[in-house]
């Protein structure tokens, strides 16, 4: 996985290679990597959330019942990410382009336009179509399509709990045991391991809950 200061060094190499008049294209550039790998903001929030989701759906599935034949099926097409939240991270690399494109041919993409001014000025206005559209649209595209796998993940949890709720509240399903309640560690393992939420949490610092006892896992 990229990291932010790796893709911001790129861009700053490809910067310090640019003409004068073209540096400050990079800023837009630049402020989408920074939101894409936001962890406080919008994409924290998102993953805060659908980790409540999938804890309480966790331990919700954990139940024995003596007549589970009274439950519907729960739906099973599990989204991107539902078994291992990793897999939300790695659907594509957006930052390809960004680090693989040659520090000249990068520069020879840069266009000048001339306008004279007063008498005999010349002011020079550069584009690059890389800088100013084409990088910053994929990213602002990776960022929503990363929300968007992140907020299936805390749908799906949600809709497996409403496909059994009416069926708690009405029928006498009886428990047997509940196997969470008495494996509270297992259950961690489960969510935390098994799942990879702890190695999110680890390598992106996400402000997530974790058990006192994870690394013990």
């Amino acid at each position: 996985m990229r990291t932010e200061e790796e893709v911001l060094m790129r861009l700053g190499e490809l910067k310090a290679a640019s003409p004068a008049g073209g540096r400050k294209l990079f800023s837009t550039v630049e402020s989408a990597v920074r939101r894409y790998f936001d962890r406080a903001g919008t994409l924290g929030d998102q993953m805060k959330e659908t980790h409540r989701r999938v804890v309480f759906e966790e331990f919700l599935t954990g139940i024995e019942f003596e007549h589970s034949e009274l439950l519907p099926e729960l739906p099973s097409d599990y989204p991107i990410g539902y078994e291992v939240i990793g897999d939300v991270f790695a659907e594509d690399d957006v930052f390809e382009g960004i680090m693989t494109i040659g520090t000249s041919a990068f520069v020879s993409q840069y266009e000048v336009e001339l306008q004279t001014v007063g008498s005999g000025g010349v002011i020079e206005t550069y584009r690059h179509v890389l800088l100013e559209t084409t990088w910053p649209t994929a990213i602002t595209a990776a960022i929503n399509a990363l929300l968007g796998r992140i907020k299936a993940i805390e749908e799906f949890c949600l809709d497996r709990y409403y496909t059994w709720r009416d069926a708690l509240l009405l029928e006498e399903l009886g428990i047997r045991q509940h196997h969470w309640a008495r494996d509270r560690r297992g259950l961690a393992r489960r969510i935390y391991i098994e799942r990879g939420w702890h190695e999110v949490i680890e390598e992106y610092g996400f402000d997530i809950y974790e058990p006192s006892y994870v690394g013990e896992l």
